[in-house]
């Protein structure tokens, strides 16, 4: 049931009945060292790619890689053509698959870009600090991954890269641009500071002192502490002003705390955002890594 009700509110279709996270307090400072989200840069990728599957125009792979944990499924969608075509990693909400921004992938596609969608860490929330830390530090290591396998991909131009995270995805990219800086951007997607809070909501049945030793624990990989290191990397930040799951204030100081080069639009919309929002992120993409 609790994992239920994180699934609906981070992945974005948050029913007027549930609990939202401006119910749980933000989360002071914790003891615990942060991630460094460190990996092992010597170990062997080892892509496996599929056939070319065309629609379209749009061209597709179903691949897997080791992702720093074993082996995860991806895609990687692209234009018709040869290359070299600027690419863009793509995150997913709570909930979300390898397939779940396939959509968006066409898009970009049909605008000459380039994306690569990768599974999620297979569980992302138990409810206890140790392992769910090291489930989201597994999840950014994944994307540093993601960036190493470019070079290895079929028209892939590894010095124009961007990345979009939405939701659960949106701290993900918030902790990535704070530690490496091979992007030229990141598009920031109904994200808050403190990710922390959100899932507090859901481990509700730890009880009142376990549940605040938990958002302490966890609070270390809040993407607020990662975004004042993202410079040079050009930061967009997208939020609806009708969103439960990631309130104003929290969105505000998400937003302060960023290391310019940033810019930050509002949308009349919940937690999901609306086709205004994505159009606006899809030209910003376009204008960064093909103008």
């Amino acid at each position: 049931m609790i994992g239920a009700i994180l699934a609906t509110l981070l992945a974005g279709f948050a029913p007027s009945s549930a609990p939202v996270a401006t119910d749980v307090a933000v989360a002071p400072p914790a003891l615990a060292a942060r991630p460094r989200f460190s990996y092992d840069r010597n170990r062997p990728l080892s892509p496996r790619l599929g056939e070319v599957q065309a629609t379209d125009g749009v061209l597709r792979q179903a691949l897997s890689f080791d992702a720093g944990r074993g082996q995860r499924a991806a895609y990687w969608t692209h234009p018709a053509g040869s290359g070299p075509w600027p690419v863009v990693l793509l995150s997913p909400g709570y909930g979300g698959t390898a397939t779940t921004q396939l959509p968006d992938a066409d898009r970009l596609a049909r605008r000459g870009i380039a994306s690569l969608t990768i599974a999620p860490p297979g569980v992302l929330l138990s409810c206890r600090a140790a392992a769910d830390v090291q489930a989201f530090s597994n999840y950014v290591i994944s994307r540093r991954r993601a960036l190493d396998l470019l070079a290895q991909l079929p028209g892939a131009n590894p010095a124009r890269v961007a990345a979009v995270g939405f939701s659960f995805g949106a701290a993900v990219t918030g902790a990535l641009v704070g530690v490496d800086h091979r992007l030229r951007g990141a598009v920031i997607q109904s994200g808050r500071a403190h990710l922390s809070t959100a899932i507090g909501v859901a481990c509700k049945r730890l009880g009142a002192r376990k549940l605040k030793a938990y958002v302490r624990a966890y609070s270390v990989i809040d993407p607020v502490h990662y975004v004042t290191t993202a410079s040079p990397v050009s930061l967009l930040f997208q939020n609806g002003t009708r969103d439960p799951v990631s309130p104003a204030k929290d969105v505000d100081a998400y937003f302060r705390a960023a290391s310019a080069p940033k810019e930050r639009r509002s949308y009349d919309a919940p937690h999901e955002l609306d086709a205004q929002a994505l159009a606006d992120r899809d030209a910003w993409l376009v204008k960064l890594l093909l103008g």
